[in-house]
């Protein structure tokens, strides 16, 4: 979850919007899913505990950080992506904007 470094509500978005498109697509493969989907954050070898509580809240409880679908996000605080801005809008956080299908 390198999106979010220690953020644990960040982590969560991300781990949710990871497992959506998991279910989206059949796709199990995270490094699969990261080319396909162009997830290009950085990868730490360190996890921090804020993350690994995050994916297991996501992926062992099925639990969510919002109610809908998260397929899409970027960080809207660096650069502006009209094709993600196309997408139905769903929560912004932490500098990020996330989105679903329409």
């Amino acid at each position: 979850m390198g999106e979010f470094g220690n953020d644990y509500t960040g982590a969560v978005l991300v781990a949710q919007a990871i497992r959506d498109t998991m279910i989206l697509t059949g796709i199990y493969n995270t490094g699969q899913i990261a080319r396909q989907w162009g997830y290009t954050a950085r990868i730490h070898s360190s996890v921090t505990d804020a993350t690994k509580r995050a994916v297991a809240f996501v992926f062992d409880e099925g639990g969510s950080a919002v109610q809908h679908t998260v397929y899409y996000f970027y960080a809207a605080h660096l650069i502006y992506s009209s094709w993600h801005e196309s997408q139905r809008f769903v929560v912004q956080y932490g500098g990020c904007r996330f989105f679903s299908r329409w």
